[in-house]
């Protein structure tokens, strides 16, 4: 993955351009990450052992089914 190739189409910030945190909004809205941004959505509280074993479970079903 090269970095810069991804990031090449956003201006760089050098204080004249006031559209820049409009564009970053745009690029961070785009990739569905403004709720991780602004604190929306935080990492899941870590599940119990039952828990997991029973998500893992129907998670292989759903695959085998598939």
């Amino acid at each position: 993955m090269n970095t810069s190739k991804d990031v090449s189409h956003i201006v760089k910030l050098d204080g004249q351009n006031s559209l820049w945190k409009l564009g970053i909004w745009v690029l961070l809205e785009q990739h569905n990450l403004i709720d991780i941004i602004t604190g929306d959505y935080t990492i899941p509280e870590m599940m119990e052992d039952a828990e997991r074993d029973a998500q893992l479970t129907i998670i292989a079903e759903i695959q085998d089914w598939s």
